[in-house]
């Protein structure tokens, strides 16, 4: 036993040496080969990661017109590069919305493909997407491609002082980006920012693009009304049987035609009637 003793506390198992006393032979070896130091797996690492510095922030590369190096980044297809393409600097700006911004086509093309579909609706701190940012530096292609993946849930969305995609593009004075704009959403020029102010109203807009924006909604409005005109007189004449078919209710009852239309037609026609 003394032997046994000074055997287990010369391999430094003095503090359990009192409890194993009476263990057996068997159970005396296995709480020896318990306190050995089991081996560690060797970590393998390859020269190209260690000599590799890490990685910059994809909104950074974009900042910087880095788009070789950031395309390699993307082409490496990382578990997290989703998360990746979405880091954000101090406005909020991701990588798409610097790469819409300096005009990377190439760039734009290659995040949409890698990234989920809702990566066009991504905002900026006040609210701005992608689309902001192209259209306000006149960037049509760019804003084309971001318009086939939004369509017009994009091309409506407005940031947190009410402007859209359309009133930053009229605002810089982009007339192919206006007709690009207001070509995918009839609407869109209707669309006033939180003061109330329409697109073509911003004291930056030369006349000829605010006569185009006027003549785009006049145009809007009487194909919305052109739409909703026999409606109108159906429902008139319904209202008053003494009408014969052929009557003329617009023209003997104009007001309660109006009172029609403002019933019926869109709000936003409604609303650039008056």
């Amino acid at each position: 036993e003394n032997m046994k003793k000074g055997f287990l506390l010369g391999r430094g198992l003095a503090s359990g040496a009192s409890n194993s006393i009476d263990a057996s032979p068997a159970a005396t070896r296995a709480q020896d080969m318990g306190n050995l130091e089991q081996p560690q797996p060797i970590a393998h690492s390859s020269h190209a990661d260690a000599d590799r510095p890490a990685r910059r922030p994809a909104w950074q590369l974009a900042l910087n017109n880095r788009w070789v190096e950031l395309a390699e980044e993307i082409s490496r297809g990382a578990p997290d590069l989703e998360a990746y393409l979405d880091e954000r600097d101090g406005r909020g700006f991701a990588a798409i919305h610097w790469a819409c911004e300096r005009g990377s086509l190439s760039t734009v093309k290659q995040i949409l493909d890698v990234s989920a579909p809702a990566m066009v609706f991504k905002e900026s701190t006040d609210g701005s997407t992608a689309l902001h940012s192209a259209a306000a530096r006149g960037h049509v292609e760019i804003c084309r491609l971001l318009l086939c993946g939004g369509g017009e849930r994009l091309a409506a969305a407005a940031n947190e002082f009410g402007l859209t995609a359309l009133h930053v593009a009229a605002d810089a004075g982009r007339e192919e980006v206006v007709h690009l704009l207001a070509s995918a959403l009839p609407t869109l020029p209707f669309a006033k920012d939180i003061t109330g102010r329409y697109s073509f109203e911003s004291s930056k807009v030369k006349p000829p693009l605010r006569d185009r924006l006027v003549q785009l909604m006049e145009e809007e409005e009487e194909r919305v009304i052109a739409r909703w005109r026999e409606p109108m007189l159906a429902w008139a004449m319904a209202q008053h049987p003494r009408l014969g078919p052929l009557s003329p209710a617009h023209h003997l009852f104009p007001d309660l035609v109006q009172r029609v239309a403002l019933l019926l037609l869109p709000p936003h026609a409604v609303e650039w009637a008056r």
